[in-house]
């Protein structure tokens, strides 16, 4: 009997070989042009628009050996891990696929020749049953007539609660998608493990799914019917694992050989006498998922695959930790996987170092988290009344101790609380909006790294004295994480070297930290920022490099901005009081509270102050400054430079903003609205005194241009009115308009729309708009449909599968999509569909 992994791999391929199909290499785990999907999940996914009839065949029956991983969406076996036998995030799907060449018969034929040949794997024909779906008697026909499996091994499988082509056995995975019907062959593994046959609920691990056989020979319509497609196909899939347990003759997929030395080798590295052998299986299924990720290219990270990605690994140590691994161990773990590389050797080999790295670095940043996340649950369990977790506690740790929130759920479960998702997905959703501007900081690292170093103020060495991450007291922090950090003392900020909201880097030989921010609570000063090289960690000798001219532009803002309250006191008679007040090396936002002002006076600051600029007096003059601002300020005033009032404004409840540039950020902005007006003069050859009768007489004629725009707009709105009435069909007592158009206004049609709606009900409108530079698709509904169609989600699923951005209503949808090839291949489904 055939028993390496490696083996069984070759003699399928092989056996398709003979069979005259084409082999092809496995596609990468990352789906090419197809963003419905995170990972490759199955062995289709890489000829999915050949199935579709948007590619042209190149074979018409091809063979592969297809890696793939099921951590997202419709397929997502995370939580089955370790739980039975046979479930994996990572595995391989062995897979035989015909395009308009052999169907039904020749599909059972092949798998049932492989399986039961004793050239090939030799199975025990009496351990093998199928099931069929209901309606397919063809299928079960083949099977009793053909092949001559007894009935009582053919289990016929209906729809899930009566629900046309909801089924086991009807292949499907969504709307306008091709699909079909289906045979599975079973295996059986003996009346000593529990499981019911097929088609029963809690099937166990008895009667194990080694082989799919899906007819493709349909598309599934919005509607909910089947539509018969052009040609006909075959997509098969088996298990690579699976079928090596079989072939081994053991009881699960993590007792076949490539497993036993990964998993001996977990068990060697914990010292817990009652091993927890789900924890052990997490493991290793885990290690092979992170290898083959990131063998293909991704990194972990904190969006999309990267998520995911950093979701196992921290899944995997925490199983570690429940086993009393105390040491970093997963990136030990790749030693053991050669038996799982098959093609990708060499590459491994190649990149094996790099892997390791990647992965020792994802345990250095959760291991302290991983602990005191622990904690922290622990004693938030003691604490629980009603049995429920609360969200805040779950976001505290999903936010705070990076905590993925499936990990979350499992820990609840094997505990048997209950978690609080409501309240959580509410903080999430606050989260979201807030984060959305918070990367503006991030300046090119070129320009960061390549600091000149004659600009560091101090050459005084300062220690560490305290790091936070995410608002937790930690002893390092790596590559590429956010903190704040505290030194030893405030003796730069104390002696007039550093001032609030500088920016520069902190420097420990060649580790590098960017400051973006300096900030003051209490007496304590707060260096915010990220490392963009290297690592530091708690008691390390720095040393500050502050950067000299953005420094030198906050201290003249900051004097200025003496200037400015003492100037308003003065004019608006004291009757002002500082609000917030916020100083960086571009501008000065100034707010401030008053009763009656008139906005008037305030446009004379501007010259009072630039007046007094002139002077050159010392700041410390009591005529310019308060006597509690004595630091931190330019020596003498005419060090300012120009200032200048870019904007003022009211904000609300008699507070007033004044938005304000010193020196050569006051000269741009000079210099930007002095060559607007040289423009205009030169455009239309005047001098400044005619600018203003200028743009008087340009606003009265664009007044007129709108009266005729509008009437030309009229024409073309009941032109749009008559040609929607021409293209009206009915489908299933629904009124649809499907069509293109070329080069129309946009918002105009858009209008005409919305008034044709409420001549016709119910009506369906979906059109495509081809404009010169922008293509849009516009699907609009009659209010009485919005039960029934809901256009968001519509609208994700067009941007997955097409791309481009749009916006939605309950009504209306409007999404712009860049690829007109894109565009037309969707009309053409969309006829497909209904018509």
């Amino acid at each position: 009997m055939i028993k390496s992994l490696n083996e069984i791999r070759e003699t399928f391929l092989k056996f398709f070989k003979f069979k005259k199909h084409k082999i092809i290499k496995s596609s990468k785990l990352i789906p090419k042009n197809d963003n419905t999907i995170l990972f490759t999940n199955s062995g289709m996914n890489q000829f999915k628009n050949i199935f579709l009839g948007l590619e042209k065949i190149k074979y018409s029956k091809i063979a592969t050996s297809q890696r793939c991983i099921r951590v997202g969406g419709k397929h997502n076996d995370l939580k089955n891990i370790g739980k039975t036998y046979r479930h994996h995030t990572f595995f391989e799907m062995l897979g035989n696929f015909s395009f308009s060449d052999y169907f039904k018969f020749d599909a059972i034929n092949y798998a049932w020749e492989l399986l039961t040949s004793q050239k090939w794997f030799n199975l025990p024909k009496n351990k093998l049953l199928v099931t069929v779906y209901s309606s397919d008697k063809e299928t079960y026909n083949i099977w009793n007539k053909y092949i001559k499996l007894p009935k009582n091994k053919i289990i016929i499988i209906g729809d899930n609660k009566n629900i046309p082509f909801k089924s086991d056995n009807f292949w499907q995975t969504g709307n306008n998608y091709p699909c079909g019907p289906c045979t599975e062959i079973f295996y059986d593994k003996g009346k000593h493990i529990n499981g019911n046959l097929p088609g029963n609920n809690n099937i166990g691990d008895r009667y194990i799914e080694i082989w799919n056989i899906v007819f493709i020979q349909f598309i599934l319509q919005y509607n909910g019917n089947i539509k018969p497609l052009p040609y006909l196909s075959i997509d098969t899939g088996m298990g690579l694992e699976r079928i090596t347990s079989i072939l081994q003759g053991v009881n699960s997929n993590y007792e076949i050989n490539s497993f036993k030395k990964l998993i001996n080798q977990i068990f060697k590295l914990t010292n817990n006498k009652n091993i927890n052998v789900q924890s052990v299986y997490i493991i290793a299924d885990h290690i092979r998922a992170i290898v083959f990720l990131i063998l293909d290219g991704i990194i972990p990270s904190n969006e999309n695959r990267g998520y995911i990605l950093r979701k196992i690994i921290r899944r995997a140590l925490r199983h570690g930790n429940k086993l009393g691994i105390k040491n970093f161990f997963l990136y030990k773990l790749i030693n053991y996987l050669s038996d799982f590389i098959g093609d990708q050797y060499k590459n491994f080999i190649i990149n094996k170092k790099k892997i390791q790295k990647i992965i020792k670095f994802e345990e250095q940043k959760f291991i302290y988290s991983l602990k005191n996340g622990l904690n922290l649950l622990n004693l938030e369990f003691k604490k629980i009344k009603n049995n429920i977790l609360s969200g805040n506690v779950i976001f505290n740790l999903y936010d705070t101790y990076g905590f993925p929130i499936d990990l979350i759920e499992e820990i609840c479960i094997e505990k048997n609380i209950k978690i609080d998702k409501i309240k959580f997905n509410l903080l999430m959703n606050k989260q979201r909006l807030k984060t959305k501007n918070i990367n503006k900081f991030r300046i090119k690292q070129k320009k960061i790294i390549n600091y000149n170093y004659n600009n560091i103020l101090k050459k005084k060495s300062l220690k560490i004295i305290a790091i936070f991450y995410k608002f937790n007291l930690i002893n390092k922090i790596y590559y590429n994480e956010k903190s704040i950090i505290i030194l030893n003392n405030n003796y730069l900020y104390n002696k007039k070297k550093i001032e609030i909201g500088d920016q520069g880097i902190l420097i420990k030989l060649n580790n590098i930290f960017l400051i973006y921010n300096i900030k003051k609570y209490n007496k304590t000063i707060l260096y915010f920022g990220i490392i963009i090289k290297g690592k530091f960690k708690k008691k390390d000798f720095i040393k500050i490099i502050i950067n000299k001219k953005k420094h030198y532009s906050i201290l003249k803002n900051h004097s200025v901005t003496h200037l400015l309250y003492n100037n308003l006191k003065e004019i608006l008679n004291n009757n002002i009081k500082k609000k917030k007040i916020n100083i960086n090396y571009k501008y000065i936002v100034f707010d401030f509270l008053c009763n009656n002002i008139n906005i008037n006076k305030i446009n004379n600051i501007e010259k009072l102050i630039n007046k007094q600029i002139i002077t050159n007096l010392p700041v410390y003059k009591k005529k310019f400054l308060i006597k509690s601002c004595k630091k931190s300020h330019v020596n003498y005033i005419n060090e300012i430079g120009i200032f200048h009032i870019k904007k003022e404004y009211y904000i609300k409840k008699n507070i007033y903003r004044i938005i304000a540039n010193t020196s050569i950020y006051s000269l741009n902005n000079f210099q930007f609205k002095n060559n607007i007006i040289k423009n205009i003069m030169q455009i239309f050859n005047t001098n400044k005194k005619n600018i203003n009768n200028i743009l008087i007489n340009l606003n009265k004629k664009k007044k007129k241009n709108e009266i005729q725009i509008n009437k030309y707009n009229n024409y073309i709105y009941n032109n749009i009115i008559f040609f929607l009435f021409k293209k009206i069909f009915i489908f299933n007592k629904i009124k649809l308009i499907i069509n293109n158009i070329k080069n129309i206004n946009i918002n105009l049609l858009i209008n005409a729309i919305s008034n044709f709606k409420k001549k016709i009900n119910p009506l369906i409108i979906i059109l495509i708009i081809k404009n010169k530079y922008r293509n849009y698709i516009i699907i609009n509904i009659t209010l009485n449909l919005i039960k029934y169609i809901k256009l968001n989600l519509i609208m994700k699923n067009i941007i997955k599968n097409l791309g481009g951005k749009g916006k939605t209503s309950k009504y209306l949808l409007n999404i712009e999509i860049n690829n007109l090839s894109i565009i037309t291949k969707f009309l053409k489904i969309i006829k497909l569909i209904f018509i």
